[in-house]
């Protein structure tokens, strides 16, 4: 879990100051030395050069040459999408506080880059020092913000609970896929890295075609990610002319989405090109296209059959019967609700008729062979109360699955200080099923909860956690009051340094308990200061996240072992990481 600081815009540099004007003036004499240089088209990590340049022109001064840029085909616009879709298969399924870490580590580079942006701005698009300053703020902004609206949006939504004792409602956002990012020359560093940004940080994949005229600036800000180690292929780069390339792209049958900054003109275009159905384009709701929601009407006696060989159901009503997405090595999944404290159970139905074959059952946690898990699918959540996973080897080709499970039991409840007042907006966290938070008056419910033992914690910045609560849940039982009672405990706070000795900025620290239990500092601020929510007493070990794709890894290795940090009741404990 990242822990953050109120979201604070990012303040202007005031050129007034000499200090910073003088800063201004030498990285305009730094970048002005990297001027004309050639910059190639990036598909997935690879560098890709057409002979067909661009020249980018200051301007403000004509015969001045920002940079060369090499212009995209359609040959290379294809590979461009086909790339980006492969990244998609991978990164969709990244965690949400991970890709928001790519974008906190982008914040970080990009402000100890402030004047460099700046200055490449006032070089290509000619703008003055205080509009490129705020430009750069903005994207900033921009990147901060969206990183922590992914955060927000990824945890549990408040939603009207289902009046039906069978049905559980939840709400989901899911990527939908490739996206075009197209923005514009006056604003070409924040809106164009705000809408690639936002883009990725949800889960989706991008090509970025910039604007002609603000070439570069997009290609430092790929230069930029490549720093962070963002996964080749989340981004791409191809610049090139609208009718060639950028057309293109919108008419492509695989492009998902398209985020545009322009004209009124142009936008009406692409909006009405994008609405044209082309030969291979991918549907609206693309999951729809995998469901296969013929199975059960393969044989109209399965229901009647199964329930007559298992012998567990009272009841099975149609309306219980929910149909899944095709896993690859599984036929198809029927959630059937029964009115039945039975374990769940999973069948293998012959599509041609037969017996059904018990394959797993969903008993108690301490029943490893059925595996009792939450899955993630392919393009969105399978929000299954309880699911078995047999072994692919016992499944035969020409089988329906078919899952029985009892019905899901609702926990109520309250979070509680030491004190005993009630706490609004905690955490609340079942091992097995979906956290939730407390409303303003403390209260909680978990309403998708798997029978059996299931185990409920609470947490909050300010409070340690709670003891962790075991409960003994029956299918369709409803346990009202329960009380999670936080406890005191102290926070960390410190310093952290770069191997320079200068305050590092955005850095994220791992925190580990003598037990094992490992979380997420938020990102020090532009001071190097860093904090921990409220922990238990006891000695923790406090060590850098990498950058990298294994953030939870010292960087430096046994280079900066871990600093040991003993947290007291009702005390702050302070830490300097690195050497000032």
């Amino acid at each position: 879990m990242i822990n953050l600081t109120p979201f604070k815009n990012e303040p202007f540099a005031d050129f007034s100051d000499e200090r910073n004007a003088e800063a201004m003036l030498k990285t305009l004499e730094q970048v002005e030395s990297q001027l004309g240089r050639e910059y190639p088209i990036i598909i997935g990590g690879e560098r890709y050069t057409t002979g067909d340049l661009s020249d980018s022109l200051n301007p403000s001064k004509f015969a001045q040459v920002v940079g060369r840029v090499h212009n995209g085909t359609k040959e290379l616009a294809d590979k461009a999408i086909a790339t980006a879709w492969k990244a998609f298969e991978t990164w969709q399924y990244v965690s949400v506080e991970h890709r928001a870490n790519y974008l906190f580590q982008a914040v970080a580079v990009m402000r100890r880059r402030k004047n460099e942006f700046n200055a490449w701005m006032v070089y290509e698009v000619g703008k003055s020092w205080a509009e490129a300053e705020a430009d750069t703020s903005e994207a900033i902004d921009f990147m901060e913000f969206y990183a922590r609206q992914a955060l927000r949006y990824d945890a549990p939504q408040p939603l009207t609970p289902s009046p039906l004792p069978f049905e559980v409602n939840e709400l989901k956002y899911i990527p939908l896929g490739v996206g075009i990012v197209i923005p514009p020359w006056n604003f070409p560093l924040a809106i164009m890295a705000g809408m690639a940004t936002a883009a990725i940080v949800t889960g989706n994949t991008v090509i970025v075609k910039p604007s002609p005229d603000s070439t570069i600036i997009a290609a430092k800000f790929m230069e930029l990610m490549e720093e962070i180690s963002l996964p080749p292929g989340v981004i791409n780069f191809l610049p090139g002319d609208g009718p060639t390339v950028g057309e293109y792209l919108v008419e492509h049958p695989k492009t998902r989405f398209i985020a545009f900054t322009g004209s009124k003109e142009v936008g009406l275009h692409i909006n009405n090109e994008a609405s044209k159905a082309r030969d291979g384009q991918l549907n609206v709701d693309v999951a729809v296209k995998v469901v296969r929601p013929d199975l059960i009407g393969r044989d109209p006696n399965l229901l009647e059959r199964l329930k007559s060989e298992i012998r567990l159901a009272r009841k099975i009503s149609h309306r219980n019967v929910v149909r899944s997405h095709d896993f690859g090595e599984w036929q198809g999944v029927y959630f059937i609700t029964m009115d039945d404290e039975a374990t769940g159970s999973i069948y293998s139905v012959p599509k041609t008729g037969g017996t059904p074959k018990l394959l797993a059952t969903t008993g108690t946690r301490a029943d490893r062979s059925s595996r009792v898990t939450r899955r993630r699918h392919r393009r969105g959540f399978w929000n299954a109360n309880c699911c078995a996973r047999p072994p692919p080897h016992e499944i035969p080709s020409t089988s329906t699955l078919v899952l029985v499970a009892p019905r899901s039991a609702v926990i109520t409840g309250s979070v509680l200080d030491p004190t005993g007042a009630p706490v609004p907006f905690a955490d609340v966290v079942p091992d097995c099923g979906i956290p939730t938070t407390t409303d303003p008056s403390g209260r909680f419910r978990l309403s998708h909860v798997r029978p059996g033992p299931i185990l409920v914690s609470a947490s909050t910045k300010a409070w340690a956690p709670s003891e962790t609560l075991r409960i003994d849940a029956k299918p369709g039982e409803t346990i009202p009051d329960i009380a999670l009672k936080l406890r005191r405990g102290g926070r960390i706070v410190g310093n952290v340094f770069d191997a320079a000795g200068r305050r590092e900025s955005g850095r994220v620290l791992s925190i580990c308990s003598d037990d094992g239990d490992c979380f997420s500092s938020s990102p020090s601020d532009p001071s190097g200061h860093f904090e921990s929510r409220c922990l238990l007493p006891g000695i923790y070990a406090i060590q850098r996240e990498s950058r990298g794709e294994d953030f939870s890894l010292s960087e430096l290795g046994d280079a900066e072992p871990s600093v040991s940090v003993t947290v007291l009741e009702d005390q702050v404990s302070s830490v300097v990481i690195g050497r000032p």
